[in-house]
């Protein structure tokens, strides 16, 4: 079990699920209620941080997914299928950059994961980039208008006989 801190949770985890969102609903053609992301990227935080103190990774990962799922389908008032693609597009790429990150990181800075994972505030300064990184990708998506609505056009066909 990781014994996630609070810390960790209010400077990454939340900002992260927010950038999350935000850069799945943009790619998927959808502009963003600002303020429905930030609540439910709040409330996903929040429940991240119960979940991965008291259950082992992979059933928090996946409890965790069914929560943002549901988060972002009620409170951003998406459809369920949107609430879903968002989801897992959102965290295909932090995963994709996290990991490019780590790798560099750890490389650069000789320390070890397990190293950065057991002080607190190291594990927060060492994450923090991966945050810049995404928020970078989101303005890039925001500003060059970029999107992946044609390449899923065909879940629209879907999505209209999914009974909500």
């Amino acid at each position: 079990m990781d014994m996630l801190p609070i810390s960790f949770v209010i400077f990454i985890t939340i900002p992260e699920v927010i950038v999350k969102i935000f850069l799945g609903l943009q790619l998927i053609g959808v502009k963003p209620p600002i303020k429905r992301v930030i609540i439910a990227g709040i409330l996903q935080g929040i429940a991240v941080y119960f979940i991965r103190n008291y259950y082992e990774y992979d059933l928090s990962f996946i409890l965790q997914t069914i929560i943002a799922i549901f988060l972002t389908f009620t409170i951003v008032r998406v459809r369920l299928l949107c609430s879903l693609l968002v989801n897992l597009i959102g965290t295909a790429i932090a995963i994709l950059v996290e990991t490019a990150y780590l790798i560099i990181f750890l490389k650069v800075t000789q320390l070890t994961y397990v190293e950065i994972i057991s002080r607190e505030w190291l594990r927060v300064a060492s994450l923090a980039p991966k945050i810049v990184i995404l928020l970078l990708i989101l303005i890039m998506v925001i500003k060059s208008k970029i999107t992946i609505e044609e390449e899923i056009s065909f879940l629209g066909k879907i999505n209209k006989h999914i009974k909500m």
